[in-house]
């Protein structure tokens, strides 16, 4: 969700939809944090993903409080390093997930690309849908930031798509393909 706002600017739509959705992403990300404490992973040697997604958590409601003071450039600054927190936790976690699947030296690059296709996707879907919403809230808004929140959701099911495909073909089915 945090990745999505970037998207968009506090400054046309105000700042009220911004602090709803950064409250909402603290949230999750606490959620997220409980449920590594209660069940933590088997495969994860290091708690590093965890320490970036505890600072990202952080950094969120930092943002929520800089928004709500209309603070919008350092609120900006505050989101990016928010955003970059969490994309290296969920880059650091893939890497301890690799050595599950196989897939002859891509397994690496092929789960990052497959979890960070899947956060976007998540979250621009939440973020998309709560903004549509939004507009029951707020019917004068204009239409553009939800049209540039539509097109991030698609290139996000885009990279989803292409990705699955990846995934599923096997090295033996890419090489009589060829």
């Amino acid at each position: 969700m945090m990745l999505t706002l970037l998207f968009i600017s506090p400054r046309s739509i105000g700042n009220s939809f911004f602090k709803f959705a950064s409250l909402t992403a603290a949230i999750l990300l606490g959620v997220t944090l409980g449920f590594n404490f209660l069940f933590p992973s088997p495969v994860r040697q290091s708690q590093l993903p965890v320490a970036f997604l505890l600072v990202s958590a952080g950094l969120t409601l930092i943002y929520n409080r800089a928004v709500d003071l209309d603070k919008f450039a350092g609120a900006f600054v505050l989101l990016t390093g928010a955003t970059a927190a969490g994309i290296v936790a969920i880059a650091i976690d893939s890497l301890a997930f690799s050595q599950l699947l196989p897939l002859g030296g891509w397994e690496n690059w092929m789960l990052l690309i497959n979890h960070l296709a899947a956060t976007a996707l998540l979250g621009s879907v939440m973020l998309t849908m709560v903004f549509g919403h939004w507009y029951l809230v707020i019917p004068r808004l204009s239409i553009d930031p939800l049209k540039r929140l539509t097109k991030v959701l698609i290139a996000a099911i885009t990279i989803r798509i292409d990705d699955g495909r990846v995934i599923r073909r096997s090295p033996l089915q890419a090489s009589s393909t060829v």
